[in-house]
């Protein structure tokens, strides 16, 4: 019969293939409830769902990344709010240049009140055009209109010196509101990415705890059996039926299994209180886990692969940063250009041009190089898929070979062929052919996660 031992200590590699780091929970600890709400201590109930919705809300990264989207929502607020002020103080500026009048009707018209005197009851108009005090109202009025022309020139090279350095200023503002613009949309695109990783992680570690709780309650039944052939060669041994080195052999196969289940069950209680932990869960050894659903697993054909991978591609993190960097470039190459127009012979702004060119033939070949790759990539990860799925065939047809070897000495000790514990034996061996094709859909499930978190754009490794 195969150790359950053997099989306890390779479910750690169900979670192997992504990082991240354990995320933090910022709620206070939570204890089993009844239905009253009052606090008990009995069976902490978990299911997967509840899991990762608990790790996804109360994930550091992710607040730590909300509060960043909250900065940058205020510094775009205040960007508006800048270039508003600028547009209106531009705004004010244009318009001081018509407060200068060169219009001789209205410049008259605004000197006339100085000569009332002389003028006593008549008015410029009544004045004869060679008329002394008519010649001097002209006069002046041609003086004061050619000094207008003049305070115009300078009040206009004044406003266009002022409005071309408010303009340089909107556009500055206007260049950083772009940049906000990409800072935000990579930024959604991390929380998002995020938010897939630690979905996938969480499932990890939730299916991981499961199966290895699984592991060990078979592995006790596994121990409880050694005790019962223990007991047996010593009423075999004391009859002279079997040699005394029978018992010893048992003896120290017990003690062997006992000391690495103790060893198995410290590591997967300090898991499990990490988990809880990370959770807000009060600390408890008294857990249980509710499986994901496992019967409708299926296998993936060519044209599901295709799908999966043109989805990959529409939907890769990797290559939306990488477009997102392709765009910023773009758009710096853009106002380097600009800039090179303005002005002549400008060796930073042409060295600047360069880098960003080159910048841009890099960013793209890295573009190229992530597609080439990802071919090898999902045919590598759909082949593992496979083998998982073969897995599972073949498990089910140990266990059915196993069922029907059990059913057929369940007869011969209704018969009285054989004892109850070579019985015994045959069950515990179709319990432990039960778990291995168990502990292979746990890894095809796992598997097939994997892709479905492919599929939304998150390469894993």
């Amino acid at each position: 019969m195969k150790k359950p031992l053997a099989v306890i200590a390779s479910v750690g590699i169900l979670c192997s293939g992504f990082s991240l780091a354990t995320p933090p929970i910022v709620m206070g600890m939570e204890y089993p409830v009844n239905e009253q709400g009052i606090r008990t201590e009995g069976v902490l109930t978990l299911t997967l769902d509840e899991v990762i919705e608990r790790a996804m809300a109360n994930d550091r990264t992710i607040i730590i990344l909300g509060y960043q989207y909250e900065i940058l929502k205020a510094q775009r607020e205040m960007t508006y709010d800048s270039i508003d002020e600028l547009e209106d103080k531009k705004e004010k500026a244009e318009s001081n240049l018509n407060s200068i009048p060169l219009d001789e009707d209205i410049i008259r018209h605004g000197l006339l009140p100085h000569y009332q005197e002389q003028l006593g009851d008549q008015t410029y108009d009544d004045l004869s055009p060679d008329d002394p005090l008519k010649l001097e109202i002209d006069n002046a009025t041609h003086n004061q209109r050619m000094e207008n022309i003049h305070k115009n020139s300078a009040l206009e090279a004044e406003v266009k010196q002022m409005t071309d350095k408010i303009t340089d200023s909107i556009e500055d503002l206007k260049t950083g509101l772009k940049q906000n613009d990409i800072s935000n949309k990579k930024l959604q695109l991390q929380v998002e990415e995020t938010k897939e990783g630690i979905r996938y992680m969480v499932k990890g570690r939730y299916i991981d705890l499961l199966s290895r709780k699984e592991g060990l309650a078979l592995q006790g039944r596994y121990i409880d059996k050694i005790k019962k052939d223990i007991y047996k060669a010593e009423q075999e041994s004391n009859l002279g039926i079997v040699s005394y080195q029978s018992v010893r052999q048992l003896k120290r196969e017990l003690k062997t299994q006992e000391t690495e289940l103790t060893k198995i069950k410290k590591v997967y209680e300090q898991d499990l209180m990490k988990l809880l932990h990370d959770l807000g869960y009060a600390l408890t050894l008294n857990v249980e886990f509710t499986p994901p659903e496992l019967e409708e697993l299926e296998k993936i054909d060519a044209n599901r692969a295709e799908e999966i991978k043109k989805s990959f591609l529409a939907n890769s993190y990797d290559l939306k940063k990488i477009a997102q960097d392709i765009e910023k470039l773009e758009y710096d190459g853009e106002k380097l250009a600009e800039k090179d127009k303005d002005k002549d012979e400008n060796a930073n702004v042409k060295y600047l041009e360069r880098m960003n060119q080159q910048e841009l033939k890099m960013k793209l070949e890295e573009k190229k190089k992530f597609e080439d790759e990802t071919t090898k990539y999902l045919s590598t990860l759909f082949a593992q898929a496979d083998d998982a799925f073969e897995l599972i065939k073949e498990k089910d047809w140990k266990k059915e070979n196993v069922k029907e070897d059990e059913e057929k000495l369940a007869i011969q000790h209704e018969l009285g062929l054989i004892s109850k514990f070579d019985y015994e034996s045959s069950k515990l061996a179709y319990e432990q052919a039960v778990f291995d094709e168990y502990m292979a859909k746990m890894a095809f499930y796992l598997k097939l996660e994997e892709i479905a978190i492919v599929e939304k754009g998150l390469r894993l490794h």
